[in-house]
């Protein structure tokens, strides 16, 4: 009969809107900004992060800065275009995830980005890291990564590592259109 008052109250304290659980893990939402520069149309020669922001729009205030600070830097021949990654996920992830990111328009592409957090969900850093054909075989490589990474303490065993294979899309090549953001 104790057991059964002990199980009812457990369940009623468990099931307050005053209980308190602890919580060890840890959200993320932030946007890593990302620059593609193109040698042509269907040729990506170079990929930078920035970041991380709080806000879609700082993170988009980002690449339109690295956008624009770009003219001399480039050959003129090249196009720079940028974007935003959301990062959004609860943690730790002490095995890592490969995140496959929607398909919008045709990709020739796809690259790898990985995201790395501390354990308690501190930004480690953010880079491009290879291309591949499609979104199978960079979903492959990216689970193959994860798991070299961390058994050959690349990343430190606590921390969450975010691999997302983003499509890279074909742009238009118009010499008054100089950069941009996708």
């Amino acid at each position: 009969m104790r057991y059964l008052t002990f199980l009812l109250l457990f369940f009623i304290a468990a099931c307050s809107p005053n209980a308190k659980v602890a919580h060890t893990g840890f959200a993320v939402d932030e946007f890593v900004a990302i620059t593609l520069e193109y040698q042509g149309p269907r040729a990506v020669v170079g990929i930078d992060t920035y970041g991380p922001t709080k806000r879609a729009f700082k993170c988009g205030q980002t690449g339109a800065a690295a956008v624009s600070q770009s003219d001399g830097l480039i050959p003129k021949s090249h196009t720079m275009v940028a974007t935003c990654l959301h990062v959004d996920f609860g943690g730790p992830l002490p095995k890592g995830a490969a995140v496959e990111i929607p398909v919008t328009g045709t990709p020739f592409e796809y690259v790898t980005i990985g995201v790395e957090y501390t354990k308690e969900g501190h930004f480690v850093g953010a880079q491009a890291l290879h291309s591949s054909p499609d979104a199978k075989t960079c979903m492959r490589e990216a689970h193959d990564v994860i798991d070299t990474n961390y058994e050959n303490g690349q990343v430190a065993a606590d921390n969450s590592l975010l691999l997302y294979c983003m499509p890279i899309p074909a742009i238009e090549t118009d010499p008054k259109d100089e950069g941009g953001i996708v």
